[in-house]
């Protein structure tokens, strides 16, 4: 992957974020059983942990729309949370307002909020390992495109939208910012339109695990790289089914 396209992939890399914060998140719960001790050290670090794992999550909510569902609950338990910290390192304004709460009944409303988030995590989890990973089942890695349609011209083949993965399909030069911008601002429609003066171009390869019976898992796009990673980040936030297809230009390998 080359290092100006590694910063492009969203969805792979959110992952392995909420995977992260699901487990911090866990381990930070605050301890119902205790009092809230102001001078406890390991109370102040759990719920600085838990405002720094929610301020990440914050900032991963661009990255997939589906995350937006969480942002209310997310944001109202870093408030709270906040208000906690302030509470703890001495501020009698929070202190008062600490009071006035019932401690017991916080610290199990804090978990229970936190639980929320991480069943919300889990299922946003399972949906975007399902778009990533979605090719890799059946007797062989390429059994999925056992059915796939061929164009009337030789010349081009068809991609299913779901292959343009980073796991399988490979782009063999840099991406370019400027070029990304302009092709996010293209309706969809065009993006999918067949374009014989600029067409995507490329060609497939037999990936470990594939059968020769079948079309190769891998993919290698030698243009419209722009084009296609767009395309792939529509399908991400779900606006393009992965089943789509669209129409490469066979090229030779390089």
């Amino acid at each position: 992957m080359q290092p100006s396209e590694k910063k492009f992939y969203l969805l792979e890399d959110t992952i392995e974020i909420i995977k992260q914060i699901e487990k911090n998140l866990l381990l930070n719960q605050l301890d119902p059983r205790k009092e809230l001790d102001f001078s406890d050290i390991e109370t102040r670090k759990r719920v600085h942990l838990l405002i720094k794992n929610l301020d990440v999550l914050i900032s991963a909510e661009g990255r997939d729309p589906r995350l937006l569902k969480l942002v209310t609950d997310v944001k109202g338990l870093q408030e709270f949370l906040k208000m906690l910290q302030k509470a703890l390192e001495g501020s009698p304004e929070y202190a008062k307002w600490l009071k006035q709460q019932k401690v017991i009944s916080t610290k199990k409303e804090v978990n229970a909020a936190i639980g929320r988030i991480v069943e919300g995590l889990e299922k946003w989890g399972d949906i975007a390992e399902e778009k990533v990973h979605s090719h890799q089942r059946g007797v062989a890695k390429n059994y999925y495109l056992r059915d796939l349609p061929s164009p009337e011209s030789h010349d081009y083949f068809f991609v299913m939208v779901k292959e343009l993965n980073p796991t399988q399909t490979k782009y063999l030069h840099p991406f370019d910012p400027g070029q990304l911008a302009n092709q996010k601002s293209r309706p969809t429609g065009d993006l999918l339109k067949p374009d014989p003066t600029q067409p995507i171009s490329g060609y497939r390869v037999f990936e470990k695990g594939d059968k020769a019976i079948y079309p190769g898992s891998g993919v290698r796009i030698i243009d419209g790289h722009h084009r296609t990673f767009e395309i792939y980040r529509r399908f991400l936030i779900g606006q393009i089914s992965g089943d789509t297809l669209i129409m490469v230009k066979k090229s030779d390998a390089i």
